[in-house]
């Protein structure tokens, strides 16, 4: 009877773990087995050829950890918390390398008008943004540790005491440009840039989200 009650209860484990569309919620504080009960989260810094990217992954991050139950999080500089959450962006050194052009649209296919005699020829009409976020969570740091962990060698600290992980999430996304034929020397360019600028910020808000899933799934199922 008890084989049978011990085979049963393996088979219901596999049956709920396995059904499609259902997921299980778990809302308690995942750092409270490192004494963790108050964290502080700094805007991140972007040290990144991408403009304008910290303050979006820092609210996500902030967001994230305010789900969870018995954990008190201070957005901002605050000594006082059990530990502190250091983010940084980075990428390549140039904005080149941090947008990989991967496509072509040719003036034939925009108007014909606008390029007049010209031959026709290619533009690009879209790339990819390549990113990285540092995470560094550090208990009770000293003014002196904190300066190095937020400086060029905080990706390479690992082996420290204080250091619950040091850890790189990817933010990696496609991001189309806008292409519209010019009526006038300055009309098609304005648009152009100002709809490409859109899109950039909606990637980045949408990297932001998807970095701050992979944060979620680090510090739930790997630490």
């Amino acid at each position: 009877m008890k084989y049978n009650f011990l085979i049963l209860t393996l088979i219901l484990s596999y049956a709920l773990s396995s059904c499609s569309g259902y997921k299980f919620i778990n809302r308690s504080n995942p750092l409270a087995q490192y004494g963790i009960h108050s964290i502080a989260v700094p805007m991140f810094q972007n040290t990144s050829s991408v403009p304008n990217v910290s303050g979006a992954i820092t609210k996500e991050v902030v967001t994230l950890l305010s789900q969870f139950s018995d954990l008190r999080v201070y957005p901002g500089e605050y000594t006082s918390a059990d530990a502190i959450l250091i983010g940084k962006v980075y990428s390549d050194k140039y904005l080149r390398d941090a947008f990989l052009a991967n496509g072509k649209t040719l003036t034939s296919s925009i108007t014909n008008n606008n390029i007049g005699k010209r031959r026709d020829f290619a533009i690009t009409n879209g790339a990819t943004i390549t990113l990285w976020l540092n995470l560094i969570l550090i208990k009770h740091p000293r003014p002196d540790e904190l300066k190095l962990l937020e400086g060029e060698m905080g990706l390479f600290v690992k082996n420290h005491p204080k250091i619950v992980f040091n850890a790189n999430l990817p933010m990696i996304g496609g991001v189309g440009y806008s292409i519209v034929g010019n009526s006038s020397p300055d009309d098609g360019g304005v648009t152009n840039a100002t709809r490409t600028q859109g899109n950039i910020n909606k990637t980045i808000q949408t990297l932001s989200k998807s970095a701050s899933d992979s944060f979620k799934e680090l510090i739930l199922y790997v630490f």
